[in-house]
């Protein structure tokens, strides 16, 4: 047992082949459940990889890492009271090693199996394996049937969200680990279950951050050792697209670990000869076959077929690196489309004003890139052709569409969209307004002829970043900004604050059917949220910028402290039920661990934000409401969705939700027009 492959592993920590800083660059790199990001690339986690790495196989019988645990032969044999952690296991082993007795020999391979997945395999706290995972080693002839890799798999992935947070608010200030605990008395630090030597190993196989110390080795952990320079550490989270291999592609005496069949190159020992006598006189079989059918025998075609797999799995590992750089390429070429279409814009517009009074043409157009002040010293180039200038917006135009239509699962919305351009183009040729694609926005028909007549008028004028209505915390909306919410875009922050100012309004008129409740305008969370700093630190400034909620004495006034929460371009609800002590996450995507770990840290950065200012002592219970609507996947809006929550959530009474997707589009018409009527009742600019 001395002389196999993961003896050294058993008696040394697995830390020590791989840096703690670099396991916590890969945690910092996971996105949720089994997908990491580094870069812009994501890559999937998967028990193939885990099985190629630790040359376990992927299919075949469930390996449970959780749930009832099974009475085993090893609990049958020793006792149900005994402790399987490396010591404990060590000392069983030692007791019957010299034992020649059939289950005494039986016991002391699954003793050594179990050895192996405590300490390096599968390891939890304190060195011990999953309880579950010991009724596998019943049978020893069916210990090769289990799905080893997909086990491992999901026992690396159990934790990970704790562990990612631990990362996170490592980089914050807060001393945790992303590792596993060597101390007893390292209370409350994070760890992660499961062998992390595969997981530094998967990124390396994936990448190109150093070289292996060996090409071709069986398993494939044992071709690498841990990074021993910073820069390599440091470098993980830098990755680029054309530095990530998307695939492992298995060599042809790996691929029985993916298939469930074991390899064809094992024999028998001591039958080397007969299974070469067997194979030769295969051959000739097939060849005879082969010459009779003119078709080709099962054999080789099983042989052609591996080979041509993995050339097309070549294939599609560059065809897919190579998108990855197209897409880069288009998002800088967007971009700076993105920028000439602003300059053009002006520049229309000031060609139609010198088409329209051609006696100011000399000294009232300003060249783009030309400051007013030094217009009339210089020569003005040859105005560019009205007709080609609308061909080049045309090109922006449909650059910009494809851009969005590949980036609208993460709500990036273009600045050149067919509904974006601020104002009506008019054709000096033609003289005719474009307009009618202008009225197709969101609710168009589910609103009464009046309402129509408002949005219309709007829609008719320039559409450009001019005031349009204040709210109560200083910000604003734009005529830009709702021309987004009708159009079914992306709303901003500002636009949430007026939502919650509305909802205000309808409180102090109504002060018997609502909660008291207190709320942070979304940009100021976001900046205490998304700040880089110690939770000290976050805290004192929170104190000086948040006098309403920073006394006891005002919090004593207030049922509800409602916290608008931004991450990954998604607005979520964070609601503070005072009296409950109690924090309820409110979000129209459920499940993602990314939002539920920002809704962790923002309760834990309150937690010691109230101990600070002497309001709450005991922590806040957090909460994630399944019961409230959700949004569809294809959609941006969340933001509506939030005004929503808050308008729903603050009514006294039990809550109920009496809206879901199918309304959003009335609902931004609605709200567009209750900002547009607001502003015309209080004067403002349209």
């Amino acid at each position: 047992m001395r002389r196999t492959t993961f003896f050294p592993y058993v008696n040394n920590i697995p830390r020590r082949a791989f840096n703690i800083s670099f396991v916590e660059q890969i945690i910092l790199g996971w996105e949720g459940e089994d997908i990491f990001k580094f870069g812009r690339t994501i890559i999937p986690f998967t028990a193939d990889d885990v099985a190629l790495i630790l040359g376990v196989p992927s299919v075949g019988l469930d390996v449970p890492i959780n749930g009832p645990v099974q009475k085993s032969v090893l609990h049958s044999h020793f006792s149900n009271t005994e402790k399987f952690d490396r010591e404990g296991i060590k000392k069983l082993i030692r007791g019957i090693i010299k034992s020649n007795e059939t289950d005494d020999v039986a016991n002391t391979v699954r003793l050594w199996i179990l050895l192996l997945l405590s300490t390096f395999l599968a390891p939890r706290t304190n060195f011990t394996c999953p309880p579950q995972m010991l009724h596998c080693l019943d049978d020893l002839n069916r210990v090769k049937d289990f799905a080893w890799a997909a086990g491992f798999q999901k026992l690396i992935l159990n934790k990970m969200g704790d562990a990612h947070e631990a990362a996170m608010n490592n980089i914050c200030g807060v001393k945790t680990l992303a590792k596993r605990n060597y101390k007893s008395d390292l209370e409350g630090k994070r760890f992660i279950y499961g062998c992390s030597a595969a997981l530094c190993v998967w990124l390396l196989e994936h990448t190109r951050l150093q070289t292996p110390i060996n090409k071709i080795v069986f398993p494939r952990i044992l071709r690498w050792e841990g990074p021993k320079k910073r820069k390599v550490q440091h470098m993980a989270k830098n990755l680029t697209s054309d530095q990530i291999l998307l695939r492992l592609i298995p060599h042809s005496e790996e691929e029985w670990l993916l298939s469930g069949l074991e390899s064809s190159n094992k024999v028998v020992e001591g039958g080397e000869e007969e299974e070469e006598e067997r194979r030769e006189k295969k051959k000739e079989e097939d060849r005879k076959e082969s010459e009779e059918t003119g078709e080709m025998s099962p054999s080789k075609w099983s042989t052609v077929m591996s080979e041509m797999r993995n050339e097309l799995r070549g294939v599609v590992c560059r065809i897919e690196e190579r998108d990855m750089q197209t897409r880069r390429e288009l998002e800088e070429f967007g971009t700076k489309l993105d920028s000439l279409f602003k300059q053009l814009k002006s520049y229309m517009a000031e060609r139609k004003s010198s088409t329209t009074a051609p006696q100011n043409e000399g000294k009232g157009m300003t060249n783009m890139g030309q400051t007013e002040e030094g217009r009339d010293s210089s020569t003005s180039p040859a105005p560019m052709d009205v007709d080609e200038l609308e061909k080049v917006v045309q090109m922006v135009v449909n650059v910009g569409t494809l851009n969005r239509e590949e980036e609208k699962e993460e709500y990036e919305v273009l600045a050149v969209e067919e509904e974006e351009n601020p104002e009506p183009t008019i054709s000096i040729k033609h003289g005719q307004q474009l307009l009618e694609s202008r009225r197709d926005f969101s609710g168009n028909d589910l609103l009464p002829e009046e309402q129509k007549q408002i949005v219309h008028s709007f829609l008719s004028q320039t559409i450009d970043w001019t005031k349009v209505m204040n709210n109560r915390w200083d910000g604003y909306v734009t005529r830009q900004h709702v021309h987004d919410i009708l159009f079914g875009k992306v709303i901003v922050d500002d636009a949430i604050d007026i939502g919650y100012q509305f909802l205000i309004e309808k409180m102090e008129n109504s002060p018997n059917q609502y909660h008291t409740c207190t709320y942070t305008p979304a940009l100021l969370v976001h900046s205490f949220q998304s700040r880089k700093a110690k939770i000290m630190e976050r805290v004192k400034m929170m104190e000086s910028s948040l006098p309403n909620i920073a006394s006891k004495a005002n919090i004593d006034k207030v049922d509800l402290l409602f916290f608008v929460l931004y991450t990954s371009n998604h607005w979520h609800l964070l609601v503070i039920d005072v009296k409950k002590k109690r924090a309820t996450s409110y979000n129209s995507i459920k499940g993602s661990s990314k939002y539920m770990a920002a809704a962790r840290r923002w309760v834990t950065l309150l937690d010691a934000f109230f101990k600070f200012c002497g309001i709450i002592d005991d922590p806040l219970e957090l909460v994630y409401d399944d019961q409230c609507p959700d949004q569809s996947y294809d959609s941006a809006d969340c933001a509506l969705f939030v005004i929503k929550f808050m308008e729903t959530i603050s009514r006294k009474g039990e809550i109920e939700w009496t809206f879901n997707q199918a309304d959003m589009k009335y609902m931004r018409a609605q709200f567009a027009i209750e900002i547009l009527t607001h502003a015309s009742a209080k004067s403002l600019t349209m």
